[in-house]
């Protein structure tokens, strides 16, 4: 909750709080298939407010692959990625669970049907 409550101080004017889930893998998941979180139309240029996707680490050896370059997460980490940013989730070898929350704007939400499972 602490995290949360900090991160609506930080919101931009025209910036809404939008879903959250926590994210737990399994040992022996294999990598997630490479998305954007918000179907951004980028012929048009850079929105005055861009949506944003955070990934917060809630255990050690936490990862995430950002243009198919992998990222180690400590717990109490956090990435804070614009909403267009091709990312995957990691394969795991242990129990990981992580907290993934969406910084929506009037323009853009998260795509529909966002299904946070375990893996």
């Amino acid at each position: 909750k602490l995290f949360i409550n900090t991160m609506k101080g930080k919101l931009q004017e025209g910036h809404k709080l939008g879903g959250y889930a926590l994210i737990g893998s399994l040992p022996g998941c294999i990598r997630q298939q490479s998305h954007r979180d918000y179907q951004m139309n980028t012929k048009i240029g850079v929105p005055a407010v861009c949506p944003y996707s955070v990934l917060l680490a809630l255990m050690d050896d936490s990862y995430v692959y950002l243009d198919n370059v992998k990222f180690h997460l400590p717990k109490g980490y956090a990435v804070i990625m614009r909403g267009n940013q091709i990312h995957n989730g990691a394969e795991y070898d242990t129990y990981n669970v992580r907290f993934h929350m969406y910084l929506d704007t009037k323009q853009y939400k998260a795509k529909d049907g966002v299904n946070i499972n375990w893996s």
